[in-house]
Order: C-alpha cells, then structure tokens, then sequence
C-alpha cells in the first residue's frame, strides 16, 4: 500500500494512494525521483517472482504502481533496499541473491529509455571454501562525494569469528 501523510490534515492525516496489485514485498522503501514519480523496488513478483522495479506516476489521474522491470534468478533476485538515483540520473539498487555464484548483486537500471534496461555492475562471488570474502547480501547504495558507491554486506570477510564473516564495506565505480 502507498499513502501520502498530511500532518495538516489532523482530522485524516493519511491519503491511501494505491495498493500493490500483486504480491510483492515492497520492503525496499522508495525514492522520489529527479523526473517526479515514485520508483522502489519489491523483493517477489513479477513476471518471474524474483522482484521488480516499480513506478509510480503521481502527475497522473489514477496512481497505479507499472511494474517496469522484473528480476529473473539467475540473473539477478531478492531486491530488499531502496533504489539509490546516481548522479548520472540511472538507477543503482542491490539484490541479496542471483549472480554468478547467487550471493547476490549491484546493478543499474535506466529508466529514461524506451524499454528500460538493467544491468549488474557487480556480482558478489561468494566464498572460497572457507568465507565469503567479497561479502555476499549487500544491503542499501550511498554515493559518496568521489562519485563512487558505497555499502555493505549481511555476510563475509575474514573476521566475525564464523565461517560466513561478520560482513564487509565495500566501494564500486559507477
């Protein structure tokens, strides 16, 4: 469900939008973009149950979520942060399963095409028999000052006293 919250408005405060017409998950949360809508991510649904990427147009009529994008495992599955919106103006977000070695992965998304595509810049590779060096379920993308994206992981590295480490920071390029 997406609702709008009008501290103005004491008598009722909130304004139900829409509602999901799927089952989705939509933990992720959601950003407002530079072009005025509403994008998020669902960690199930879509064509493939693996997650989407959603748009909601608040300028129209009717506020509907369009799904734009569906994850598809291997490739890709399990978004479970919000989208972080580059200063190139594409889209970054995580996936904490899918991937080469399905610890999952960074990827990008461009929705200002006319079939919006997505690609994964990074895919954590998981371990080398004893831990999760690279990490692996990375969670929320901040963009730091030098353009570069920062995060971290559930999982990995070679501290934390357990085999799967205690999580890792890690920086990739745009």
């Amino acid at each position: 469900t997406l609702f709008e919250f009008d501290s103005s408005r004491s008598a009722q405060p909130f304004k139900l939008l829409t509602e999901f017409p799927f089952s989705s998950d939509p933990i992720g949360g959601i950003i407002l973009a530079n072009d005025g809508n509403l994008y998020g991510t669902t960690s199930s649904g879509g064509d493939f149950n693996h997650g989407t990427i959603y748009k909601v147009n608040l300028n129209s009529v009717s506020t509907t979520v369009e799904v734009i994008y569906s994850f598809n495992y291997p490739e890709a599955s399990g978004p479970r942060s919000k989208l972080l919106q580059g200063s190139n103006g594409k889209f970054y977000g995580t996936t904490v399963s899918g991937g080469i070695a399905g610890h999952g992965t960074v990827f990008q998304f461009d929705p200002t095409i006319a079939v919006p595509t997505h690609a994964v810049i990074y895919d954590f590779k998981g371990n080398n028999g004893i831990t999760y060096l690279d990490g692996s379920e990375p969670g929320q993308l901040i963009q730091g000052n030098d353009g570069q994206f920062y995060g971290n992981t559930k999982f990995g590295g070679r501290l934390g006293g357990a085999s799967d480490g205690g999580g890792v920071i890690f920086r990739i390029n745009q």
